[in-house]
């Protein structure tokens, strides 16, 4: 699935078009936020099949656990950020073409969080490869302060995210009894159905993964199964978006089937609001 993610990443990279739309923009680090994911998620694949990688080299092995939790912390400000800015762009309170100051601080701000609990991670080896997956080490004094802040980080994130995209549905059914139908509407009910989905996806692996022994989810299966729940999780956002958005799938056709679709028909029809998660 890796050379998939390429090819994905790669057409949404060097579109022209594609990267002139700001919600594409912020969707595009998303994607190489999960590409970063789903390759740490490929390294440590070794570990459980060459168990003395983690055992000779614990240092290179928090550093892809370090990574990879990272990695999952520093998607949130952007799911935010995308939700934010689409209903402040639908209510016209934001120019489409450009991010708002107080967001770009979002994103900094995110980034030098992520950087910080990356470091204070790899350093004090409090993520580590267990038995068949990765998982906090609470031998280490710092590992249940990096769980509380990744939970007191996550989880309103979340919230927000998904109440943004309520809030665009409930203005969506309020305008149209206003003023009729509007064209982007079943746009919208597709980015709220793929934000659903992508939400509840999260909110169930952060419920089950720190909440495992209270669920009796203890047993090597139990963590085998959450492990492939968060791995899968790296694919669904450029799989939902291939499958949901006609622009994306057509920009992949054309790419990888040059003769039989023109990028032409699949052209980026508006720059104001497309559909992203």
């Amino acid at each position: 699935m890796i050379p998939f993610y390429c090819i994905f990443n790669w057409v949404m990279w060097t579109d022209k078009e594609i990267k002139r739309v700001l919600m594409y923009q912020l969707m595009n680090h998303i994607n190489l936020i999960d590409f970063g994911q789903l390759l740490c998620h490929f390294v440590s694949g070794f570990f459980p099949i060459f168990p003395e990688i983690t055992q000779r080299s614990r240092f290179l092995s928090s550093f892809v656990g370090a990574t990879v939790n990272s990695l999952w912390q520093a998607m949130f400000p952007y799911c935010c950020v995308l939700s934010i800015s689409r209903i402040l762009i639908i209510k016209k309170k934001m120019d489409p073409n450009h991010l708002n100051w107080p967001l770009w601080g979002i994103l900094v701000f995110g980034w030098l969080f992520t950087i910080t609990v990356w470091l204070w991670s790899w350093l004090g080896m409090a993520f580590v490869f267990g038995h068949i997956g990765w998982t906090f080490d609470f031998t280490k004094w710092s590992s249940k302060y990096l769980q509380i802040i990744e939970i007191a980080w996550c989880w309103p994130a979340i919230v927000i995210c998904y109440l943004m995209y309520v809030g665009i549905i409930i203005h969506l059914l309020i305008s149209k009894r206003q003023a009729g139908a509007s064209k982007s509407r079943k746009q919208e009910i597709l980015i709220f159905c793929q934000a659903t989905f992508l939400n509840g996806w999260m909110f169930g692996l952060m419920a089950a993964w720190h909440n495992a022994s209270w669920l009796g989810l203890t047993k090597n299966y139990h963590q085998c199964i959450i492990n492939c729940v968060w791995i899968l999780f790296s694919y669904l956002n450029p799989i939902l978006l291939i499958v949901l958005n006609k622009t994306i799938r057509g920009k992949i056709f054309a790419f990888v089937l040059p003769g039989h679709f023109s990028n032409k028909v699949f052209s980026v029809i508006s720059r104001r609001s497309t559909g992203t998660f």
